[in-house]
């Protein structure tokens, strides 16, 4: 596609297509990771409008499935956010019927539980997460797949 080089050095396309950074990253191993969390992110973004979610709500909602009575403090913490976020994300959720509040008296922590709605969504997007992966990934040799997805786990546990 067409594209325009910045001062940095990075092509950006020009076509009317999404603006897609061409930079490469030699000697950047951060900006290659972070870069590539940001397409793929944006790629599940895509594929998941049909559940009207995100990958991020998507997460949120698999935790809260697991973990039942789960308080906006922990889903912070397993999201790598802040409280008021992980409660933006779970009152998206609450709101459309994925996720039920409870103990909301006073002196009782704000909790959430996943609906049966939510179960299903669960699995609607599950398939689609996995379509999506396998798109992503035909391209790359199976023997490297695995060996690069333990790596990501190493660093994800290094930076935490």
């Amino acid at each position: 596609p067409d594209a325009l080089r910045t001062a940095a050095g990075s092509a950006i396309a020009t076509d009317g297509s999404t603006p897609l950074c061409l930079e490469t990253f030699d000697d950047d191993l951060a900006g290659a990771v972070v870069l590539a969390g940001h397409l793929l992110e944006t790629r599940l973004d895509q594929a998941l409008k049909s559940e009207g979610l995100t990958a991020r709500q998507l997460r949120a909602l698999r935790y809260i499935a697991a973990t039942p009575h789960v308080t906006r403090a922990e889903l912070a913490a397993v999201l790598c956010t802040s409280k008021q976020a992980a409660g933006g994300i779970a009152q998206r959720l609450h709101a459309i019927r994925l996720v039920e509040r409870e103990g909301e008296g006073p002196g009782f922590p704000v909790t959430f539980r996943v609906t049966d709605t939510g179960r299903r969504c669960l699995a609607r997007a599950g398939a689609i997460v996995a379509d999506t992966e396998r798109a992503v990934t035909a391209q790359l040799p199976s023997a490297s797949l695995a060996s690069f997805a333990g790596l990501l786990h190493e660093l994800i546990v290094a930076v935490r």
